[in-house]
């Protein structure tokens, strides 16, 4: 696990999501972007499972 503060709260992370060379002390740098086209194929798939319900 990896311990992050973020605005004065800590978060356990897994080590899995991290560079293998991330120190102890070392300051990072987290971004998260939206996928639009993920979440189109996404809303899509659940689409067709609905239809294939309730056919």
């Amino acid at each position: 696990m990896v311990v992050v503060e973020i605005d004065g709260q800590t978060y356990d992370l897994p080590t899995s999501i991290f560079f293998d060379d991330v120190q102890v002390g070392q300051v990072i740098s987290i971004s998260i972007e939206i996928d639009q086209g993920a979440t189109e194929d996404r809303e899509k798939e659940i689409k067709n499972l609905i239809d294939d319900l309730f056919e």
